[in-house]
């Protein structure tokens, strides 16, 4: 019953799209278009920090406002989760083991997959390097 369960939960596994699928999707990029093409029948998400990077993004872009409205069509269409107790819990944990083993990647990282952690999340990035050691 409990194996029932695990296949079911794979199935509907929501697929975490990284700040650079994203930013290559806007920026018409080849690879990234595929990946999207890819998973246009998946469940898509993102999280707040990758909206955050995002938006900075765009507002120190040459056209912010273009940009911005572009980001706001791709991200009504996304699931978004959000940084939360669980989700910092598991960032903390990662870190911690990042930090042992001498791994350490940059901070946003740790918690794009503790929130990915957390919430069963499949992140889809190009960055592999970022997230190999977790």
């Amino acid at each position: 019953m409990v194996e029932k369960f695990r296949r079911v939960e794979e199935i509907i596994r929501l697929k975490c799209l990284d700040s650079d699928i994203l930013i290559g999707f806007l920026r018409g990029k080849v690879e990234a278009l595929k990946k999207m093409k890819e998973l246009e029948d998946e469940s898509l998400a993102t999280t707040t920090l990758n909206v955050f990077e995002l938006q900075y993004g765009a507002k120190i872009s040459k056209k912010p406002k273009k940009n911005l409205n572009e980001i706001k069509k791709i991200l009504k269409n996304l699931n978004i989760f959000t940084l939360d107790y669980k989700s910092s819990e598991e960032a903390s944990s990662i870190f911690a083991n990042l930090k042992k083993i001498g791994k350490i990647i940059g901070i946003k990282d740790i918690l794009i997959a503790g929130i990915c952690r957390s919430n069963n999340l499949e992140l889809i990035t190009k960055n592999i390097s970022h997230f190999e050691n977790i």
